[in-house]
Parts: C-alpha cells; sequence; structure tokens
C-alpha cells in the first residue's frame, strides 16, 4: 500500500507541475496534518530535506491533502458523503408525508429540497446502473456517485447554491445520527454507559425546532397533526439514550474509512485527475 499511495503521490504531482505557489506555503495547517499522515507511513515531507518525493508532494494543492487525510471533511466545508445520507432519510421519511396529504413544505423548512445546497449537480446526476454515473452537464461517465461528486467539485463548482438561503444538510447530521445509520458508530460498552439524557434532550428540542418550519401553512388539522406525529416519530423519538443507537431507516454507507478509502484515493486520481486532464 506504501509503494501504492507513492506513486499516486508523484503521478499526481507530476498531473499539475505549474502551479506558482508551493501547497505547504499556501495550506500550512494541512501540509502538517498531510506530513503526520505520511509520517506514520515513513513518508512525511514537512521540515525534511528536499528529494525528489518532497519537490513533487509540494506542487499538490489542497485537494491532495484532502484524499489522503479524509475525501469529504476537507475538501469543502459542506461534506458530499454526509449530506448525501440525509437526503436519502429525508427522500425516504420526510418528502413522502407532503405527497401523501397533499400539502407542499414550507421554504423556510430547513429540509426542503428547494434549499439544497447541491440540487443543480444532483439534479444533473444520471445513473444507468449502480458502477455507472454520467454527468448531465459534459457527458463524462463514472463509476461511482463519489466520483461524479468529485468531477462537480473540479469541473463544475459553479452549480451549487450560494445565496443565503441555501442548506447544507450534513449540518444537521446531529438530529439525523448520521454516523450510527452509516453504521460508523456502534453502541459499545462505554458509549452507551456515558450517554447523558440532559444531552439528548437538548439535541430533542432542536430538532423540534427544526421540525417546527416545516409545517406546511394553510393545511387542515388532520393534515398537520398528522405530518407532526410522523416527523417526530421518525426523527426526534431516536434523540434518546434507550433509541439513539436504533435504526430505523435503511443503512447508506456512504462515509468511507480503512482500507476503501486508500483504493478510492487511487481510482479517482486516475478517474478525475489524469482523465479530465487530457480532456482539457
Amino acid at each position: 500500500m506504501r509503494s501504492m499511495l507513492v506513486g499516486v503521490v508523484i503521478l499526481a504531482a507530476n498531473a499539475k507541475p505549474n502551479l506558482s505557489e508551493s501547497a505547504s506555503q499556501k495550506y500550512p495547517a494541512k501540509a502538517l496534518a498531510f506530513d503526520d499522515y505520511l509520517g506514520g507511513m515513513g513518508l512525511g515531507w514537512v521540515g525534511r530535506p528536499a528529494s525528489i518525493l518532497q519537490n513533487n508532494l509540494q506542487r499538490l494543492d489542497l485537494i491532495l491533502f484532502c484524499f489522503a487525510i479524509q475525501y469529504t471533511t476537507c475538501q469543502h466545508s459542506c461534506p458530499r458523503d454526509r449530506t448525501r445520507l440525509v437526503r436519502n432519510i429525508l427522500k425516504e421519511k420526510v418528502y413522502p408525508l407532503y405527497q401523501e396529504t397533499k400539502t407542499q413544505m414550507p421554504e423556510k423548512c430547513p429540509f426542503s429540497p428547494e434549499r439544497d445546497k447541491y440540487l443543480i449537480q444532483e439534479e444533473h446526476k444520471v445513473m444507468e446502473y449502480m458502477s455507472k454515473w454520467y454527468c448531465n452537464f459534459c457527458g463524462k461517465g463514472f463509476y461511482t456517485e463519489m466520483h461524479l461528486d468529485l468531477h462537480f467539485d473540479n469541473r463544475h463548482p459553479e452549480y451549487t447554491r450560494q445565496d443565503a438561503s441555501s442548506i447544507c444538510y450534513a449540518d444537521y447530521c446531529d438530529i439525523m445520527r448520521c454516523d450510527v445509520l452509516a453504521g460508523n458508530l456502534h453502541p459499545d460498552f462505554w458509549e452507551v454507559s456515558l450517554c447523558l439524557e440532559e444531552d439528548m434532550k437538548d439535541l430533542a428540542n432542536d430538532c423540534e425546532k427544526y421540525l417546527s418550519d416545516c409545517l406546511p401553512a394553510g393545511a387542515t388539522k388532520n393534515s398537520t397533526e398528522y405530518i407532526t406525529m410522523k416527523l417526530y416519530d421518525g426523527i426526534c423519538s431516536y434523540l434518546t439514550c434507550k433509541k439513539y443507537w436504533e435504526t430505523p431507516v435503511k443503512k447508506y454507507n456512504t462515509i468511507l474509512s480503512g482500507h476503501s478509502l486508500h483504493i478510492d484515493i487511487i481510482d479517482m486520481f486516475i478517474d478525475v485527475h489524469i482523465i479530465d486532464l487530457r480532456a482539457d
């Protein structure tokens, strides 16, 4: 794995040889973090003598740090994987309620699809099958949705909503229990034993406050009560120490970790940085 990562690092560095400012100068905090990551593998570069690897690494921009540390969390302030997980929960548990009652979700609701930061890009995704995705802006094909998301970041960033009303769904991962539903957090002894109902109560209060903005205006009393009950049962009711670890909806394992992340790092560089570079 070490030799594979070195190869990817050098290959990616050579793909962008003319940056005017080294990545370590441009992003010193992330350079140190990346050095720690590679240092554990015997590959660190910050503060070390110059070498071919060092010179190549210094040409990398922020995106390499993000892949080597964690694809989504430093790529931008609104991680796509966590956003996608929340979006999938909303599609399964929330949006159908308005169809059933023939009402409309108000625009002030933080979960309104019209406020989704990535709405335009999401509407331009085409899935032929699970391992074949297309960008409907330019027609390029990718093996996974994550590769397509990366392509959007690199090639079509202008199609994200940046206005004041736009919402990053990932900001609501605390009440949506993203880590639990994605299978990244498990109820071990200490997690369960140290759970405080006071903390859960604060989360539940926040949840109810957000959902109160999602009640449709002008709806009948029965419709309003039905939506209120379903929203609470589907989301807020799980914010207790007893129910926090339950999984009421399908798991969406989109948050990457461990060896799968390393393989995806390699795939992403090959699919995006090399193929896209040739297309320019």
